[in-house]
């Protein structure tokens, strides 16, 4: 079994913020896994909304987010005070710091504004040479396979949030599938046709336990 910390673990730090990052490995995690988009100036940020309304209390879209305006919004105070420093990273900072410490599972997010955003990310890991710790995934399938027609080598996998099919016939090396979907007999057929299974969010003794059964 893997601790995958959801958002840097969002459940003991402001999510997606460094401080969450730097926690994760401090509390030995084997992953952190982070949403990224493109923001005003083209630069690939970690953010999971496609606003910055629940973690900065501004409606200010991601795509319409310049470098200034991300210099100054906090994204940390919302949680708890001492988090008033915690400022929108970049994913280039997240993997600077995860680069020999930790696993970094990078999910692609799209709500419509995307202009590069796979050939970006793929660039950035490559220029941070963090291509033998980081995993690709996204509910948006188009998005997973032209990540794999880059780069066959890397792992990239389909996350999925409702029930719509079976999923285990997709060109896919992993499903990322919620612990009600991950049920035994998805999980058998996954692994029949060597993919790997992800369940998530996992939180509690007793569904760790079912899933690793």
């Amino acid at each position: 079994s893997l601790i995958i910390a959801h958002r840097g673990g969002a459940a003991v730090a402001p999510e997606n913020t460094m401080a969450a990052f730097e926690r994760a490995i401090a509390d030995g995690a084997d992953w952190i896994e982070l949403d990224v988009q493109e923001n005003a100036d083209g630069d690939v940020i970690v953010e999971h909304d496609e606003d910055f309304m629940r973690v900065g209390g501004v409606p200010l879209r991601v795509w319409q987010a310049t470098h200034e305006d991300l210099a100054t919004l906090d994204i940390g105070s919302s949680f708890a005070p001492e988090y008033m420093d915690q400022r929108v990273p970049t994913l280039r900072q997240v993997l600077d710091l995860a680069k020999g410490r930790i696993g970094v599972v990078i999910e692609l997010k799209y709500y419509g504004h995307a202009v590069a955003l796979e050939r970006k990310v793929v660039d950035l890991v490559e220029a941070t040479g963090t291509e033998d710790q980081i995993v690709i995934m996204s509910l948006n399938y188009d998005a997973v396979r032209k990540v794999k027609n880059m780069r066959p080598e890397w792992t990239c996998g389909l996350l999925n949030s409702v029930a719509i099919g079976d999923l285990t016939g997709l060109d896919v090396d992993f499903l990322a599938i919620t612990g009600k979907e991950a049920t035994w007999g998805t999980s058998r057929r996954a692994h029949r046709r060597g993919l790997k299974v992800f369940a998530w969010t996992i939180d509690e003794p007793a569904q760790m336990s079912a899933m690793i059964s």
